[in-house]
């Protein structure tokens, strides 16, 4: 019989965003056109800009590695009223973490931006809602997001 009281961390994924694409896209065009007119100093350039996107991007997981973020328990509630909805974000690591959070529960976005997480600390994201209806809502596992790593 398999124990299921250690489950593997969820995995992560790494998704450039606007700002990251339109990086890449200037690193890529930089050195094609260094390569193409043999200018070294834009080829210099374009290498450059690639490991700063790398560094950003190893970075950001780190960032977002040593926090774990958990949906709230929502206690059963009647059509109509108002019940507290969230997550509760916890740093284990060993240094201040910049973290966006993201819970998709019940198909509404709620976001939250934790500037400087302590270490070894906990917050609760909280934001009161009303279901209009009756009845089961899905709760969906939070996202947690670095953009820039400070």
């Amino acid at each position: 019989m398999r124990s299921t009281a250690h489950a593997d961390p969820p995995r992560t994924q790494l998704r450039l965003t606007s700002e990251g694409l339109a990086w890449l896209g200037a690193a890529v065009l930089l050195g094609a056109l260094g390569w193409f007119k043999s200018l070294n100093l834009l080829l210099l350039l374009a290498y450059a800009m690639l490991a700063l996107l790398a560094l950003n991007g190893i970075l950001t997981r780190v960032h977002t590695r040593r926090v774990r973020a958990t949906p709230l328990a929502v206690p059963p509630v009647h059509a109509g009223e108002e019940v507290r909805i969230g997550v509760r974000v916890e740093n284990v690591g060993n240094l201040a973490a910049t973290v966006g959070v993201t819970d998709l529960s019940d198909g509404t976005a709620r976001q939250w931006v934790l500037d400087r997480l302590p270490a070894h600390s906990a917050v609760e994201c909280v934001e009161r809602q009303v279901f209009p209806r009756r009845g089961r809502f899905a709760v969906a596992a939070p996202v947690v997001r670095s953009g820039t790593p400070t």
